[in-house]
């Protein structure tokens, strides 16, 4: 399921700072309350606005730094 999958993308360092977006019909908070924690940076409704997809792919389109821990 997409909660599964975004656990993992972040689980995995090749991945961890690529933007990852939920678009959902259902607009229960607790479903976009599980969506973030599941890892999503943002959970969009159905039906989709093109205007607010286009800001948000803006929005995501700056890189994002993710610190990495190395041994010492």
């Amino acid at each position: 399921d997409g909660f599964e999958a975004a656990r993992n993308l972040r689980g995995d360092p090749r991945h961890a700072a690529m933007p990852v977006v939920a678009l959902t019909a259902n607009v229960d908070e607790d479903c976009r309350q599980k969506a973030l924690d599941s890892g999503f940076d943002r959970v969009l409704h159905k039906p989709l606005d093109p205007a607010l997809l286009r800001q948000l792919l803006e929005e995501l389109h700056t890189p994002r730094i993710v610190a990495t821990q190395t041994g010492s």
